[in-house]
């Protein structure tokens, strides 16, 4: 079993951003728009920004921090080498941190 994280509104709801994200999604998660395998981008959002996916709740400041590191960082081979993703997925990870947070939400981790 891994960590599914969920993008959650101020009042708990799910909310959906109609865009394609080509991120990995899973058995209980989507692509991006209100869900994504965090499992799958721990090791790399962690080592971007300082902060782990494998957390109860992670909050509005906290990913409006994490998708301007994440935006802050080009896509480098170094990146798709070490963590075993594409440019175009790079770009989908990175343009789902930051539509989330522009729409202010916050994460939910579930493992």
């Amino acid at each position: 079993m891994g960590l599914d994280s969920f993008w959650r509104s101020n009042d708990g709801s799910s909310p959906v951003i109609e865009k394609d994200y080509p991120v990995c999604g899973g058995m209980f998660s989507g692509n991006g728009n209100d869900s994504f395998r965090g499992k799958v981008y721990n090791s790399l959002v962690e080592d971007l920004t300082g902060v782990s996916l494998y957390q109860e709740e992670i909050p509005v400041d906290v990913v409006k921090n994490m998708a301007r590191k994440l935006k802050e960082t080009s896509y480098d081979p170094v990146i798709e080498r070490d963590y075993d993703i594409d440019k175009e997925e790079y770009e989908g990870l990175v343009n789902m941190f930051v539509d989330h947070a522009e729409s202010n939400h916050h994460l939910v981790g579930w493992w």
